[in-house]
Protein backbone atom coordinates (compact mmCIF):
# COMPACT_ATOMS: atom_id res chain seq x y z
CA UNK A 1 0.00 0.00 0.00
CA UNK A 2 2.76 2.46 0.98
CA UNK A 3 4.75 1.50 -2.10
CA UNK A 4 1.79 2.35 -4.34
CA UNK A 5 1.30 5.62 -2.50
CA UNK A 6 5.01 6.51 -2.82
CA UNK A 7 5.08 5.76 -6.54
CA UNK A 8 1.92 7.81 -6.92
CA UNK A 9 3.59 10.81 -5.28
CA UNK A 10 6.69 10.36 -7.45
CA UNK A 11 4.52 10.19 -10.55
CA UNK A 12 2.69 13.38 -9.62
CA UNK A 13 5.99 15.19 -8.98
CA UNK A 14 7.43 14.04 -12.31
CA UNK A 15 4.27 15.15 -14.09
CA UNK A 16 4.42 18.54 -12.33
CA UNK A 17 8.05 19.02 -13.41
CA UNK A 18 7.20 18.09 -17.00
CA UNK A 19 4.28 20.54 -17.03
CA UNK A 20 6.43 23.27 -15.45
CA UNK A 21 9.24 22.80 -17.96
CA UNK A 22 6.72 22.64 -20.78
CA UNK A 23 5.21 25.98 -19.85
CA UNK A 24 8.69 27.42 -19.26
CA UNK A 25 9.76 26.32 -22.75
CA UNK A 26 6.61 27.82 -24.25
CA UNK A 27 7.16 31.21 -22.60
CA UNK A 28 10.90 31.18 -23.35
CA UNK A 29 10.17 30.47 -27.00
CA UNK A 30 7.67 33.34 -27.14
CA UNK A 31 10.23 35.68 -25.60
CA UNK A 32 13.18 34.65 -27.77
CA UNK A 33 11.28 34.33 -31.04
CA UNK A 34 8.64 37.09 -31.05
CA UNK A 35 6.30 37.76 -33.93
CA UNK A 36 8.09 40.63 -35.65
CA UNK A 37 6.66 43.22 -38.03
CA UNK A 38 7.76 43.42 -41.65
CA UNK A 39 9.46 46.41 -43.22
CA UNK A 40 6.23 47.25 -45.04
CA UNK A 41 4.20 47.07 -41.82
CA UNK A 42 6.65 49.31 -39.98
CA UNK A 43 6.67 51.78 -42.84
CA UNK A 44 2.86 51.86 -42.89
CA UNK A 45 2.76 52.52 -39.14
CA UNK A 46 5.20 55.43 -39.45
CA UNK A 47 3.24 56.85 -42.39
CA UNK A 48 -0.07 56.56 -40.52
CA UNK A 49 1.44 58.49 -37.60
CA UNK A 50 2.86 61.09 -40.05
CA UNK A 51 6.41 60.37 -38.91
CA UNK A 52 7.76 58.97 -42.20
CA UNK A 53 8.21 62.43 -43.73
CA UNK A 54 10.78 62.46 -46.60
CA UNK A 55 12.63 59.32 -45.50
CA UNK A 56 12.43 57.76 -48.99
CA UNK A 57 14.30 60.68 -50.53
CA UNK A 58 17.22 60.68 -48.10
CA UNK A 59 20.63 59.62 -49.45
CA UNK A 60 21.78 56.29 -48.04
CA UNK A 61 23.98 53.28 -48.43
CA UNK A 62 23.39 49.70 -47.29
CA UNK A 63 25.93 47.20 -46.01
CA UNK A 64 26.36 44.29 -43.63
CA UNK A 65 28.21 44.13 -40.33
CA UNK A 66 29.18 40.91 -38.58
CA UNK A 67 27.81 40.99 -35.06
CA UNK A 68 28.56 38.70 -32.15
CA UNK A 69 29.93 35.33 -33.31
CA UNK A 70 29.67 36.48 -36.92
CA UNK A 71 25.90 37.01 -36.93
CA UNK A 72 25.05 39.14 -40.02
CA UNK A 73 23.35 42.48 -39.37
CA UNK A 74 21.60 44.54 -42.04
CA UNK A 75 22.81 48.15 -41.72
CA UNK A 76 22.08 51.44 -43.50
CA UNK A 77 23.81 54.80 -43.31
CA UNK A 78 21.56 57.82 -43.88
CA UNK A 79 23.76 60.73 -44.89
CA UNK A 80 23.59 64.16 -43.31
CA UNK A 81 22.80 67.21 -45.46
CA UNK A 82 26.38 68.43 -45.28
CA UNK A 83 29.77 66.71 -44.85
CA UNK A 84 30.12 65.80 -41.20
CA UNK A 85 32.20 63.74 -38.81
CA UNK A 86 29.21 63.25 -36.50
CA UNK A 87 27.44 59.89 -36.37
CA UNK A 88 24.62 58.37 -34.34
CA UNK A 89 23.57 54.71 -34.25
CA UNK A 90 19.81 54.34 -33.76
CA UNK A 91 18.51 51.06 -32.30
CA UNK A 92 14.85 50.08 -32.73
CA UNK A 93 12.48 48.35 -30.34
CA UNK A 94 11.31 44.77 -29.73
CA UNK A 95 9.48 43.23 -32.76
CA UNK A 96 10.25 46.31 -34.91
CA UNK A 97 13.02 46.77 -37.49
CA UNK A 98 15.37 49.45 -38.78
CA UNK A 99 12.50 51.44 -40.29
CA UNK A 100 11.28 52.00 -36.75
CA UNK A 101 14.24 54.36 -36.47
CA UNK A 102 12.97 56.50 -39.38
CA UNK A 103 11.16 58.92 -37.05
CA UNK A 104 14.42 59.77 -35.26
CA UNK A 105 16.54 60.30 -38.38
CA UNK A 106 15.32 63.88 -39.09
CA UNK A 107 16.12 64.83 -35.49
CA UNK A 108 19.79 64.05 -35.93
CA UNK A 109 20.19 65.05 -39.58
CA UNK A 110 19.03 68.55 -38.61
CA UNK A 111 21.83 68.57 -36.03
CA UNK A 112 24.45 67.52 -38.58
CA UNK A 113 24.61 63.78 -37.88
CA UNK A 114 24.89 60.85 -40.26
CA UNK A 115 22.46 58.19 -39.02
CA UNK A 116 23.26 54.48 -38.78
CA UNK A 117 20.13 52.33 -38.60
CA UNK A 118 20.08 48.54 -38.51
CA UNK A 119 17.95 45.46 -37.95
CA UNK A 120 18.57 43.93 -34.52
CA UNK A 121 19.21 40.19 -34.38
CA UNK A 122 16.12 38.16 -35.22
CA UNK A 123 14.38 41.23 -36.66
CA UNK A 124 13.83 42.80 -40.07
CA UNK A 125 15.84 41.21 -42.87
CA UNK A 126 18.28 39.42 -40.58
CA UNK A 127 18.34 35.61 -40.24
CA UNK A 128 16.02 34.07 -37.65
CA UNK A 129 17.77 33.64 -34.31
CA UNK A 130 17.02 33.96 -30.60
CA UNK A 131 16.41 37.45 -29.20
CA UNK A 132 17.63 38.36 -25.70
CA UNK A 133 16.07 41.87 -25.59
CA UNK A 134 19.34 43.61 -24.84
CA UNK A 135 22.18 41.29 -23.81
CA UNK A 136 23.21 39.64 -27.08
CA UNK A 137 22.04 42.76 -28.90
CA UNK A 138 24.55 44.78 -26.89
CA UNK A 139 27.34 42.54 -28.20
CA UNK A 140 26.06 43.12 -31.74
CA UNK A 141 25.94 46.88 -31.17
CA UNK A 142 29.53 46.81 -29.97
CA UNK A 143 30.49 45.29 -33.33
CA UNK A 144 28.63 48.08 -35.16
CA UNK A 145 30.39 50.71 -33.04
CA UNK A 146 33.78 49.19 -33.85
CA UNK A 147 32.82 48.98 -37.53
CA UNK A 148 31.89 52.68 -37.56
CA UNK A 149 35.35 53.69 -36.39
CA UNK A 150 37.02 51.38 -38.91
CA UNK A 151 34.75 52.44 -41.76
CA UNK A 152 34.48 56.20 -41.12
CA UNK A 153 37.60 57.00 -39.14
CA UNK A 154 38.85 56.98 -35.55
CA UNK A 155 38.26 60.73 -35.17
CA UNK A 156 34.49 60.72 -35.72
CA UNK A 157 32.05 61.76 -32.99
CA UNK A 158 29.72 58.87 -32.23
CA UNK A 159 26.55 58.65 -30.16
CA UNK A 160 23.75 56.16 -29.60
CA UNK A 161 19.97 56.52 -29.60
CA UNK A 162 17.68 53.69 -28.59
CA UNK A 163 13.97 53.08 -28.22
CA UNK A 164 12.64 50.48 -25.75
CA UNK A 165 14.70 47.31 -26.43
CA UNK A 166 17.00 49.54 -28.46
CA UNK A 167 17.43 51.71 -25.39
CA UNK A 168 18.30 48.66 -23.28
CA UNK A 169 20.76 47.64 -25.99
CA UNK A 170 22.36 51.10 -26.12
CA UNK A 171 22.77 51.12 -22.34
CA UNK A 172 23.95 47.50 -22.09
CA UNK A 173 26.84 48.14 -24.49
CA UNK A 174 28.24 50.70 -22.02
CA UNK A 175 29.44 47.74 -19.94
CA UNK A 176 32.19 47.28 -22.55
CA UNK A 177 33.16 50.97 -22.24
CA UNK A 178 33.32 51.72 -25.97
CA UNK A 179 34.40 55.15 -27.16
CA UNK A 180 31.13 57.13 -27.24
CA UNK A 181 30.17 60.78 -26.93
CA UNK A 182 26.58 60.36 -25.71
CA UNK A 183 23.59 58.06 -25.37
CA UNK A 184 19.90 58.98 -25.70
CA UNK A 185 17.79 56.27 -24.05
CA UNK A 186 14.07 56.55 -24.84
CA UNK A 187 11.71 54.40 -22.70
CA UNK A 188 14.30 51.79 -21.74
CA UNK A 189 14.15 49.26 -18.92
CA UNK A 190 16.67 48.63 -16.15
CA UNK A 191 16.19 44.88 -15.60
CA UNK A 192 14.41 42.38 -17.86
CA UNK A 193 13.29 40.20 -14.96
CA UNK A 194 11.77 43.17 -13.17
CA UNK A 195 10.06 44.22 -16.39
CA UNK A 196 8.48 40.78 -16.80
CA UNK A 197 7.33 40.80 -13.18
CA UNK A 198 5.67 44.19 -13.63
CA UNK A 199 4.16 43.44 -17.03
CA UNK A 200 2.74 39.99 -16.35
CA UNK A 201 2.06 39.91 -12.63
CA UNK A 202 4.43 39.11 -9.81
CA UNK A 203 2.88 35.85 -8.60
CA UNK A 204 2.52 34.35 -12.06
CA UNK A 205 5.94 35.49 -13.24
CA UNK A 206 7.85 34.50 -10.11
CA UNK A 207 6.78 30.91 -10.61
CA UNK A 208 8.03 30.63 -14.17
CA UNK A 209 11.00 33.05 -14.28
CA UNK A 210 13.54 30.45 -13.08
CA UNK A 211 12.29 27.90 -15.60
CA UNK A 212 12.23 30.39 -18.47
CA UNK A 213 15.76 31.52 -17.63
CA UNK A 214 16.96 27.89 -17.50
CA UNK A 215 15.49 27.20 -20.94
CA UNK A 216 16.94 30.35 -22.53
CA UNK A 217 20.35 29.52 -21.05
CA UNK A 218 20.39 25.90 -22.25
CA UNK A 219 18.86 26.50 -25.68
CA UNK A 220 19.77 30.07 -26.59
CA UNK A 221 22.87 30.95 -24.59
CA UNK A 222 21.59 33.67 -22.27
CA UNK A 223 19.85 34.00 -18.92
CA UNK A 224 17.12 36.54 -18.25
CA UNK A 225 19.41 38.08 -15.64
CA UNK A 226 21.98 38.84 -18.33
CA UNK A 227 19.71 41.52 -19.78
CA UNK A 228 20.13 44.04 -17.01
CA UNK A 229 21.21 47.44 -18.40
CA UNK A 230 21.38 48.99 -14.95
CA UNK A 231 24.50 46.88 -14.28
CA UNK A 232 26.35 48.88 -16.93
CA UNK A 233 25.65 52.15 -15.12
CA UNK A 234 28.03 51.72 -12.19
CA UNK A 235 31.27 52.48 -14.07
CA UNK A 236 29.80 54.48 -16.93
CA UNK A 237 31.35 57.82 -17.86
CA UNK A 238 29.29 58.54 -20.99
CA UNK A 239 26.63 61.31 -20.75
CA UNK A 240 23.09 59.93 -21.01
CA UNK A 241 19.76 61.59 -21.77
CA UNK A 242 16.87 59.49 -20.48
CA UNK A 243 13.47 60.15 -22.08
CA UNK A 244 10.32 58.47 -20.76
CA UNK A 245 6.60 58.92 -21.27
CA UNK A 246 4.60 59.65 -18.12
CA UNK A 247 1.84 57.28 -19.29
CA UNK A 248 4.13 54.40 -20.21
CA UNK A 249 2.46 51.37 -18.64
CA UNK A 250 4.65 48.74 -20.34
CA UNK A 251 8.01 50.01 -19.08
CA UNK A 252 7.35 52.27 -16.11
CA UNK A 253 9.30 55.54 -15.81
CA UNK A 254 11.03 54.41 -12.62
CA UNK A 255 13.32 52.24 -14.78
CA UNK A 256 14.90 55.30 -16.39
CA UNK A 257 15.00 57.18 -13.09
CA UNK A 258 16.80 54.29 -11.37
CA UNK A 259 19.44 54.10 -14.09
CA UNK A 260 19.95 57.86 -14.08
CA UNK A 261 20.52 57.71 -10.34
CA UNK A 262 22.96 54.79 -10.62
CA UNK A 263 25.56 56.20 -13.02
CA UNK A 264 28.33 58.64 -11.99
CA UNK A 265 28.28 60.22 -15.47
CA UNK A 266 26.25 63.29 -16.35
CA UNK A 267 22.61 62.37 -16.93
CA UNK A 268 19.41 64.20 -17.68
CA UNK A 269 15.92 62.76 -17.18
CA UNK A 270 13.12 64.11 -19.37
CA UNK A 271 9.62 62.85 -18.62
CA UNK A 272 7.14 63.53 -21.41
CA UNK A 273 3.58 64.26 -20.20
CA UNK A 274 0.83 62.04 -21.64
CA UNK A 275 3.25 59.94 -23.73
CA UNK A 276 2.64 56.18 -23.77
CA UNK A 277 5.33 53.58 -24.41
CA UNK A 278 7.60 54.65 -27.29
CA UNK A 279 5.26 57.58 -27.83
CA UNK A 280 7.39 60.58 -26.86
CA UNK A 281 8.46 61.42 -30.40
CA UNK A 282 4.82 61.27 -31.56
CA UNK A 283 3.25 63.23 -28.70
CA UNK A 284 5.89 65.97 -28.75
CA UNK A 285 6.25 66.30 -32.50
CA UNK A 286 9.53 66.64 -34.35
CA UNK A 287 10.52 70.23 -33.33
CA UNK A 288 9.96 69.73 -29.59
CA UNK A 289 11.60 66.30 -29.49
CA UNK A 290 14.55 67.62 -31.44
CA UNK A 291 14.86 70.60 -29.09
CA UNK A 292 15.23 68.29 -26.08
CA UNK A 293 18.07 66.40 -27.72
CA UNK A 294 19.71 69.54 -29.13
CA UNK A 295 19.73 71.18 -25.69
CA UNK A 296 21.29 68.08 -24.14
CA UNK A 297 23.98 67.85 -26.82
CA UNK A 298 24.76 71.55 -26.53
CA UNK A 299 25.10 71.26 -22.76
CA UNK A 300 27.65 68.43 -23.04
CA UNK A 301 29.52 70.31 -25.74
CA UNK A 302 28.47 68.29 -28.79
Amino acid sequence: MWQVFTWGIVGILILAVIIYLGFSYYFARMLAFPKTVTLDQERQYEEDKQMWLDFDQLPRESYQVKGWKGYPLKVERILADQPSRRYVIISHGYTSNRLGAAKYVPVYRALGYHCIIYDARGHGENPVTAVSIGYLEGKDLLAIIEDCYKRYGASIELGLHGESMGSATSLSVLAYQPKLDFVVADCGFADLRQLILEAYGRYYSKIFLPGISLVTWILYGFRLGDTRPIKAMADNQCPILFIHGSRDTLILPHHSIAMADRTPAYTRYQEVPNAVHAGSRLILGLPAYQAIIADFLQFIGK
